[in-house]
């Protein structure tokens, strides 16, 4: 059987017992409702609706769908609205996976519907809904949650488990870019946008109402026939049949120049609701499209993508990571040093060329969502912020900082990345504001074990950090307490290179009795 983008991904122990580990979930599922889902967002529907040019058949399994539900709504109208609610929710129960836990769940629990994915050709998808083959949150194009009423409580529990198990479809594909969701809260059915910062539900659909089964219907009618990029899906992150793979193309104008990348692993999945999404693989250029051999391949190099918050105009991008690794490259490919540095070979704010129009759209939060992009909360804010999603290839191909093999080659590996980091700071100006464990890797070359410093998403140059507000960045954990008390404010403090490295040692000291590293890594920045 064909496997997923996504093979697997890491459980963790909270040492909790199960009851207690499940009522955390449930809490912060709940929590999130009230943080992230913006509720009666007008626009929703349009954004499934399909772009002009596109000519599709409409799949099968969702013409049975639709029929079914007229049939059983029109055998239910003469009955009480109670009764009616519950012929509903037999109905959904009756063509979709009902109470299962798929395969790539991280937790026992079990959804109500699931509406699963068909492929259509090789670089495309369409949606199923009714049962066949393998329940797997892998093939998973969207999760409905069903519940009894339309009572408050009910909607906001709807809400609460479709964010909890949505989570899932994030972790186990890395070709999703955002991803929708249902609730059915008696005869209101609700459609749900997932986006990196909020997710955006529709006004109800009341099925027992001609207006509202009409929408219902059109929703489904337009899942079915609007572009993959539309549903969610990358249109340039695919599986080849012919030559069994999934491959990550990066389009252009000019066709010479696209270029096409075999995925070998998955290095870092993403199973958060929220954020940047970073993904990271490794991968083999393709050099030509032979079917056999492996002289087709070129060398192994790593694709990272993430939406990173961004300038709206490319041009005034003073955080683009693209610009500093450009920069790092060009002030430090030839220093004398004997450091490793991140080498970026190509990529930027990525793109897609639209299957119905052959129009090549750039990828930001404002393309993705219309005119929700511009929509406003309750409160006057914008639910959303501008990202752009940006595709890299760099090298060297390492490994996370676990795999050190004893404590030497731990502190050889951290004294490097340290190397590197005052180096960047000196001679390019860039302050990386965001080192922990997850942004040092283990490079093996040439039979030495060496470090390297990645992930200058959060950076900024030393330039920029005195013309604007100071403010608090970095992975929380990981911040220093200089950094967190002193980051804003009449007496904010200017971050430093002590900043960035002083809470990765008291972590890492927690781990095992390693004092001796921290005075080693200590003695080596005293020394740089």
């Amino acid at each position: 059987m064909k496997k997923s983008a996504c093979d697997a991904r890491a459980v963790s122990n909270t040492g909790k017992s199960g009851a207690d580990h499940e009522r955390g979930r449930k809490e912060e599922a709940l929590a999130q409702v009230d943080e992230y889902v913006r509720v009666d967002s007008d626009g929703v529907l349009t954004l499934a609706e399909p772009r002009l040019g596109t000519v599709r058949e409409l799949s099968a399994n969702i013409v049975k769908f639709i029929s079914g539900t007229i049939e059983e709504l029109d055998s239910g109208r003469a009955k009480t609205a109670k009764a009616a609610e519950a012929a509903i929710s037999a109905l959904f129960n009756e063509v979709s996976f009902v109470h299962t836990n798929p395969i790539g769940a991280d937790d026992g629990a079990r959804i109500d519907v699931g509406l699963m994915a068909e492929p259509v050709d090789n670089r495309t998808q369409t949606v199923s809904g009714v049962n066949g083959g393998d329940v797997s949150y892998a093939k998973m194009f969207a999760i409905a949650e069903v519940k009894v009423s339309n009572s408050s409580s009910d909607v906001r529990d709807g809400f609460a488990q479709l964010l909890r198990y949505t989570r899932n479809i994030y972790a186990c594909q890395n070709n999703r870019r955002f991803v929708w969701g249902l609730t059915i809260c008696g005869s209101n059915v609700r459609a749900c946008y997932f986006s990196n910062d909020a997710v955006f539900a529709s006004l109800p659909m009341d099925l027992l109402t001609s207006s509202g089964l009409k929408q219902y219907v059109r929703l489904l009618v337009d899942w079915s026939l609007c572009d993959s990029d539309q549903r969610g899906y990358d249109p340039d992150f695919y599986y080849d049949k012919e030559r069994k793979g999934w491959f990550i193309r990066f389009p252009h104008d000019d066709e010479s120049q696209v270029k096409t990348y075999l995925l070998r692993r998955v290095i870092e999945a993403s199973d958060r609701l929220f954020g940047r999404h970073t993904r990271c693989f490794e991968v083999a250029e393709c050099l030509s499209n032979n079917t056999s051999g492996n002289s087709m391949f070129g060398r192994t190099v790593v694709v990272k993508d993430a939406w990173t918050y961004a300038a709206e105009d490319s041009k005034n991008d003073t955080r683009d990571e693209v610009n500093f690794l450009q920069l790092i490259n060009e002030k430090l490919s030839n220093d004398a040093d004997d450091i490793v540095y991140p080498e970026l070979l190509h990529g930027g704010r990525a793109s897609f060329k639209c299957a119905s129009t052959g129009h090549i759209i750039e990828d930001t939060t404002a393309s993705v969502l219309g005119n929700l992009f511009e929509s406003r909360d309750i409160d006057g804010n914008y639910p959303t912020s501008f990202r752009a999603r940006k595709r890299l290839v760099m090298g060297p191909v390492g490994e996370p900082l676990k795999m050190t093999k004893s404590f030497d080659e731990l502190v050889a590996v951290c004294a490097d990345a340290m190397r590197c980091h005052n180096a960047i700071l000196q001679h390019c100006g860039i302050l990386h504001r965001d080192i922990s464990d997850n942004n040092i890797l283990v490079v093996r070359m040439e039979g030495r074990v060496r470090g390297l410093l990645i992930d200058f998403d959060n950076a900024i140059t030393l330039t920029e950090q005195r013309k604007t507000r100071l403010e608090r960045t970095g992975t929380f954990p990981y911040m220093s307490i200089n950094n967190l008390l002193n980051s804003s404010g009449p007496d904010a403090v200017p971050r430093t290179a002590l900043d960035d490295w002083d809470n990765p040692f008291k972590e890492r000291a927690k781990e095992e009795n390693v004092k001796i590293i921290v005075n080693d890594l200590i003695a080596v920045l005293d020394e740089a």
